[in-house]
């Protein structure tokens, strides 16, 4: 019997470091946090001696499709306010253009003291190959109304500051490129399609006109 409990461990174990291998080398991490729904702390931790700007972008991109797989329709926290977001950002002229919308919806603090009412989420972004980033996310047992959709807000407004004008401008173009994804007829809402489109987003506005 002993032996069958020992062969299990190591059977789950191992497919567990698989899967960890699948997923990729973490890079950067973000952690986001809020007392009240409304003043967010953005932390961003390097996990890589040579983390370059553009994964800020990335780690961008991945955590709305992520947020968007976790959300429902039908919660506070729900993916039609991160499709206005989307929407928003495509009939925009620019980055910074776009981001000017969503001023005072929510408000970036130096940093949030921590508390019994303080509710993070921590999302790491995963290198897979040269194409590819994945991402994890670590989410409080319960969250403030559309906490999911301001996360987004201050994330995108905290990674804006590490981008030049050239990776501003990929960001753009990224997010109209999700935009589209999510107004197409195309399934969006699986935990898939939260991997595959944030990459497939970034490698178009990579090599758009």
């Amino acid at each position: 019997m002993t032996w069958y409990i020992i062969s299990a461990v190591v059977l789950i174990l191992f497919f567990f470091l698989r899967l960890k291998k699948a997923g990729g080398q973490p890079i950067l991490s973000a952690s986001i946090s809020t007392n009240d729904g409304f003043d967010f702390e953005v932390k961003f931790k390097q996990l890589h001696p040579e983390v370059k700007p553009i994964e800020y972008l990335r780690l961008t991109l991945n955590f709305i499709t992520k947020l968007y797989y976790i959300s429902k329709e039908s919660k506070e926290d729900n993916r039609t306010q991160i499709r206005y977001f989307l929407q928003t950002m495509s009939e925009s002229t620019s980055l910074e253009n776009g981001l000017t919308a969503f001023v005072g919806q929510v408000t970036l603090a130096e940093s949030v003291l921590k508390t019994k009412d303080t509710k993070e989420i921590v999302a790491t972004l995963l290198y897979k190959n040269i194409q590819t980033r994945n991402i994890i996310t670590k989410l409080p047992l319960t969250w403030y109304p559309n906490q999911f959709y301001y996360s987004i807000l201050a994330l995108t407004i905290a990674c804006e500051t590490y981008l030049d004008g050239y990776q501003n401008v990929l960001l753009h173009k990224a997010l109209k490129n999700l935009a589209k994804a999510y107004y197409s007829s195309g399934e969006t809402k699986t935990l898939q399609a939260s991997y595959v489109l944030p990459n497939k987003a970034f490698i178009e506005a990579t090599f758009a006109n």
